[in-house]
């Protein structure tokens, strides 16, 4: 049978017997008065029951008609609840059974260019509280999957929906489409910023009528499309004082990220790891900043740091627009630097008017030890193979009181030259490199290559001096060549060997400088050995070359 006729039935059967029995004797009475006989109160019973049979057949005949089919309650209607966005196409898992969604779990955020990070910044960057302006990300003319979410216990055939004022129908919708779950692929198209997604009209089919689906959901999702024109900062006018580092800085934002997301942008000035000033910018507007009351003759990294949600699936967070290297002047100058073969020379310049007391001066090494360290002030030192910097420690009259200070040179200075003479002060070559070729070694009684140079003294003397400044990095006993001292240049380039030696007068790990005696030629090898010498080995980028390449 159709629904038709089975509401036919229900209809029916859902007489009370009582009532018509009720109205069955109202009637009679009416019509008869309580005195009627039996037989008239027979007769009264029975036109009375057809009555009410006459008016049951005109509601089943006439009425019942009328009522439309599609309008009879047949099933739950589907509720819409909200919509997801992904970058991929989601996986849909048919549900045996399908209870109302109360709350939807959101896509985790996209980065758009996953090898385009933005600078590092320190771990002590100030937070700063804002807003994420969205839950889901693209790129660029990147293609999105926005998915519909409804409750749908009876599993109506979902038709259309209109979303951003489209119509989309069924056959449109992705495979892995669903009653619960309508999956729309879409490209977000050449656009940068927000882009807004709102659903209306979701139509299904309900027998043979169409209706719609009750809204109960979001019906707005907002998709951020990262923008290339991202904020920049311009700094200009910068100038440093004794005490104080002034700029002018100007922040750009085309596209309001900065505002939209509730954001701000600083100026960081630090020393080292510590944050010693900042000040807030506008955007839009040129500001001058001025960070007073430093110290004298120290180094400062000034920092322009934004905080807001750049579109690029990172949310809310700082980013660095530029960084700059800035110092306040000294109150002592190291000028005039000049550099020879084995000696440095420099002037120490101090500024007039304030009390400075030369505490130290020193010759340090690219790893910033001192070589040489002097107390007070200095105008020279010696200076042999290597790479050296200034350093020159002085204390003057602050508002902290009595305040220490430095001047450093900012390019090193170095000599490429050697000269073997100052390894022994007075001697000569006995036998010379001899790369690939063997030639006859009178210690070993054999022909071999010789990968360095002898060099003997020519009077008693006999004192090796450490012909370029550097570090010992080893001093050991070999039983072919004797007590072996090395010593590597601080640049990484060279290093050298002295063998053949006694009396050494330095220990691994000790730093010294050029013309520094630190042990004696002597020979307690062999017998057959030629004459006692210094052996010189001179390794660059890890291969033995020849020794005399490097000196006069």
């Amino acid at each position: 049978m159709s629904k038709k006729d089975d509401l036919k039935i229900d209809i029916m059967s859902s007489i009370d017997d009582e009532i018509i029995e009720k109205h069955t004797k109202k009637r009679f009475d009416l019509l008869s008065g309580k005195g009627f006989g039996r037989k008239r109160k027979t007769i009264a019973a029975i036109i009375a029951f057809a009555a009410c049979l006459a008016m049951l057949a005109s509601f089943i005949v006439v009425i019942l008609p009328l009522i439309p089919t599609g309008q009879i309650p047949t099933g739950q209607i589907p509720v819409y609840q909200g919509m997801t966005v992904s970058n991929e196409a989601p996986n849909i898992t048919v549900k045996t059974s399908r209870p109302a969604i109360s709350m939807l779990s959101t896509t985790s955020k996209h980065r758009p260019d996953d090898d385009k990070h933005p600078p590092e910044l320190p771990d002590n960057i100030p937070l700063v509280e804002g807003s994420d302006r969205a839950l889901y990300y693209a790129k660029p003319n990147e293609d999105i999957y926005i998915t519909i979410h409804l409750t749908n216990p009876d599993q109506f055939e979902i038709l259309s929906f209109t979303l951003n004022d489209v119509k989309y129908q069924s056959y449109m919708f992705e495979p892995g489409s669903d009653s619960e779950a309508l999956i729309l692929k879409l490209n977000v198209g050449d656009v940068q910023g927000m882009v807004e997604y709102t659903i209306d009209a979701i139509k299904y089919v309900d027998g043979t009528q169409i209706k719609d689906v009750i809204m109960n959901g979001e019906k707005t999702v907002k998709v951020g499309v990262y923008p290339e024109k991202q904020p920049t900062a311009e700094l200009s006018e910068i100038t440093s004082d004794l005490f104080e580092i002034s700029l002018s800085a100007s922040v750009s934002d085309p596209l309001s990220l900065i505002k939209d997301s509730n954001g701000s942008v600083r100026a960081l000035l630090y020393e080292g790891d510590e944050l010693v000033r900042e000040k807030t910018l506008d955007v839009g507007q040129e500001a001058h900043l001025s960070f007073d009351g430093l110290d004298t003759g120290r180094s400062y990294i000034l920092r322009i740091v934004a905080y807001y949600d750049a579109l690029d699936g990172a949310g809310f967070t700082a980013h660095l627009l530029d960084e700059l290297d800035v110092a306040t002047l000294n109150l002592v100058n190291i000028a005039n630097v000049s550099a020879s073969e084995d000696c440095v020379r420099f002037d120490l310049d101090v500024v007039e008017g304030y009390s400075v007391t030369i505490e130290k001066t020193e010759l340090i090494l690219p790893d910033g030890r001192a070589l040489i360290s002097i107390d007070g002030a200095a105008s020279e030192f010696d200076l042999y193979y290597g790479s050296y910097q200034i350093l020159v420690t002085y204390s003057y009259d602050s508002e902290n009181g009595r305040t220490t200070a430095t001047s450093i040179t900012t390019e090193p200075i170095s000599t490429k030259t050697l000269d073997l003479s100052k390894t022994l002060s007075n001697g000569k070559i006995t036998k010379e490199y001899s790369g690939n070729v063997q030639i006859w070694n009178e210690t070993t009684k054999s022909y071999t290559v010789h990968q360095g140079v002898d060099y003997a003294p020519n009077d008693s003397d006999g004192k090796v001096h450490v012909t370029f400044s550097g570090e010992v990095s080893d001093v050991y006993r070999d039983e072919l060549y004797g007590t072996t001292v090395i010593v590597s240049s601080f640049d990484g380039s060279l290093t050298v060997y002295y063998q053949n030696v006694t009396d050494v007068q330095v220990e691994k790990g000790d730093i010294v400088n050029g013309g520094q005696v630190i042990a004696t030629v002597y020979s307690d090898l062999r017998e057959a050995a030629e004459v006692d010498h210094v052996h010189i080995v001179v390794y660059e980028n890890g291969e033995m070359v020849d020794p005399i390449k490097y000196f006069n």
